[in-house]
């Protein structure tokens, strides 16, 4: 777009609303008077603030904006953003970072698609933006981000889920990767409810019209999806009731839900202290002969998935209540040490230190001395089962 495009009366007025709500962030909970508005956003006159003050609080934009006190001081009553037809910097930022987050996930189809979006976005805040502050705008190339785990899905499977959420029934032929491979194989007819990237992997959650119950599919196990010319027959629950009565961000999974305290030490403790697993979670420090302790208490919807977490972690765990979470960890190491001394032709000596110490009977020497010396220089909490203790 040229420049006279850029002073037209209509663009001008967008860019008054934008800069004005910016403004008033930056004045904050105080607020600003008329004056102090007109001096921040420079270049424009008290009247063409109050045209734009009443436009943003019209019916078009709804803006939550106030004047109060003597001294009549505008304030932003709580976060707003302005259509994207009158981008700015930080709309770029925040799309820039959503490709990037996207990008492991996303197939060819969907990364174009994506990728023009983010184009005509970084053109229209170009066009937008003032004469000096060009040299500010980000990259498009300044971000990316990868997934270990991430799960690739299908543009054509999820279009057709995202188009029938609460309004369709459908057939899906789903791949259960948790059943024998003669067993897992079939299809389910459904009302899907909801789509969620969860961990890098994109899940679905739907009725089960055959179970008569919520269930929750791994979108990259669908193979094939069809629409049924059929009457929904499920109810569709509220959007905090879809996923379960907790935070779904922290589990996918429901199997013997609790509230675990974890105690962790070394390198791994202060990693961990950084990665939230629930946003209620509680961590304290502490310290004993052996260095700092972290302890951490968390809700968990999944004592399985709980304990794979935990498993990743295992070189740094010392205590683990409670004493399910516990037995269920030591039977996903027992079992993995198990599958490496078969694999290996290995004896049990033979194992790293950390298998050895896994309680499956008997426990390794390292896992006996490791308790005495916890013993020696701090007592147990009452409840507190180890994962590779001696009893």
């Amino acid at each position: 777009m040229d420049q006279n495009d850029r002073k037209s009366p209509g663009l001008a007025r967008h860019g008054l609303k934008l800069a004005l709500v910016h403004a008033l962030r930056a004045a904050g909970p105080r607020g600003a008077t008329k004056a102090e508005l007109v001096a921040t956003i420079g270049n424009t006159s008290a009247v063409s603030v109050q045209r734009a003050l009443t436009e943003l609080r019209g019916e078009t934009h709804e803006a939550p904006i106030e004047c109060t006190g003597r001294d009549r001081r505008w304030r932003l009553l709580r976060p707003f953003g302005m259509p994207l037809d009158a981008p700015d910097r930080e709309d770029l930022v925040a799309v820039l970072i959503a490709q990037a987050i996207l990008e492991p996930l996303a197939d060819g189809e969907l990364k174009e698609r994506i990728e023009r979006l983010v184009v005509d976005l970084d053109e229209r805040v170009r066009r937008f933006a003032p004469e000096g502050a060009l040299g500010s705008l980000p990259s498009r190339a300044s971000v990316s981000a990868t997934l270990t785990l991430g799960t690739p899905v299908g543009a054509g499977i999820l279009r057709v889920l995202l188009a029938t959420c609460r309004r369709r029934v459908l057939r899906i032929l789903y791949d259960s990767p948790w059943k024998p491979p003669e067993e897992g194989r079939r299809t389910y007819d459904i009302e899907p409810w909801a789509v969620r990237v969860h961990d890098g992997a994109v899940y679905l959650r739907a009725w089960g019209r055959e179970a008569e119950a919520p269930r929750t599919f791994r979108v990259a196990q669908i193979e094939s999806v069809s629409e049924l010319d059929v009457d929904r027959c499920g109810r569709v629950p509220t959007n905090d009731q879809i996923w379960g009565d907790d935070h779904p961000a922290f589990g996918i999974d429901r199997d013997r839900p609790g509230t675990a305290r974890i105690r962790l030490r070394g390198p791994v403790a202060r990693w961990v202290a950084h990665v939230i697993w629930h946003p209620a979670q509680v961590d304290r420090w502490s310290e004993d002969c052996e260095g700092h302790v972290l302890e951490r208490t968390v809700k968990y919807r999944s004592c399985r998935e709980l304990a794979r977490r935990l498993a990743s972690v295992i070189d740094a765990v010392v205590g683990v209540q409670p004493r399910e979470l516990a037995d269920e960890l030591a039977a996903l190491l027992a079992s993995g040490a198990r599958t490496t001394e078969v694999a290996r032709g290995q004896t049990r000596d033979d194992l790293p230190g950390i298998i050895q110490r896994v309680r499956a009977g008997t426990a390794g020497k390292h896992a006996a001395s490791s308790r005495q010396a916890q013993r020696a220089c701090e007592p147990t909490p009452t409840g507190w089962s180890d994962p590779y203790g001696d009893e």
